[in-house]
This record gives structure tokens, sequence and C-alpha cells, in this order.
């Protein structure tokens, strides 16, 4: 296996760290968001264990399974698009990164009928604190999906 370098040399001579400096910005701000959002989690289901342990069983069973499922095959997918690009396989990587975009595009057509079905089921965003978290993450979760679909696209 190689090791990646932890630093570089650009063509002028400098040493600095690899990639766009934004981006590293970009990741050290989701790290930070992803700890506050973990932190927040863990302290409301501190401090109002009944209702984390009822929130559960309030939910789609089926959503969240067709939601994972899709997750993780869109993330599989677009692990072989990156594989087929460092073997210099644009046409293979390009349908691979097509499949990651119509596999994640599943994500957020599912989780509107999610929402749709929980609403009709009383777990609303403005109900106790686990409903509350679990709209919070949801739409943050939406988001990143967002983000990503639309970097494929890119």
């Amino acid at each position: 296996m190689h090791e990646l370098p932890v630093e570089h040399v650009t063509s002028d001579g400098h040493t600095g760290i690899p990639g766009n400096r934004a981006i590293w910005v970009g990741i050290f701000a989701e790290l930070t968001e992803f700890t506050l959002m973990f932190l927040v989690y863990f302290f409301a289901r501190i401090n109002h264990p009944q209702a984390f342990h009822e929130g559960p069983q309030k939910l789609s069973l089926a959503a969240g399974t067709a939601n994972t499922v899709i997750m993780l095959t869109s993330s599989y997918f677009v692990a072989r698009a990156v594989l087929a690009i460092r073997r210099d396989c644009s046409g293979i990587a390009l349908r691979w990164l097509i499949a990651a975009f119509v596999a994640g595009a599943g994500y957020p057509v599912v989780k509107a009928l999610e929402i749709r079905w929980n609403i009709g089921h009383g777990v609303v965003g403005g109900g106790d604190v686990f409903q509350m978290s679990y709209y919070y993450l949801t739409f943050n979760h939406l988001v990143h999906v967002s983000w990503g679909l639309l970097g494929l696209v890119w």
C-alpha cells in the first residue's frame, strides 16, 4: 500500500499542504459542524432518555433501510469511479458516476415520502426533543446529499 505524503513540493519548490486550501477550510468546517451536531445529539439523548427510547419506534423502518441502502450503493459507485479514474478509464468512471447520481437521487425522493409518512403519524418537527433532533439531522443530511449530487453533476 502507498502512503500518502503529508506535504508535497510545488513546481516552484515550496512545500505545503496538498490540494486547494479552500477545500481544507471546507473539510475543517464540516468536521466542526459534525462534532457540534453529535455533541448536541448526545447531550439531548442523555438528558431525555425516554424520548430517545420511544422516538425511533415511531419512524419508518422501511424508509430508513431504503435510505441506508441508497447511501451505501451510491458511495460504492463513487468509489468504483475513483478506481476507474486512477486506472485512466474515463468512460468507465463516467458510467460509475452516472450510476452514483441515479442511486443518490433516490435519497431525496425516499426522504420526502418518509417525511410525509412521519407527519401523517404525528412525527413532526415541533414535537418532542427526539423529533426536533431527528428533523434537524435529517435536514442537515439532506443538504449534504444535495451537495454530493450537485458535485456529481459538476
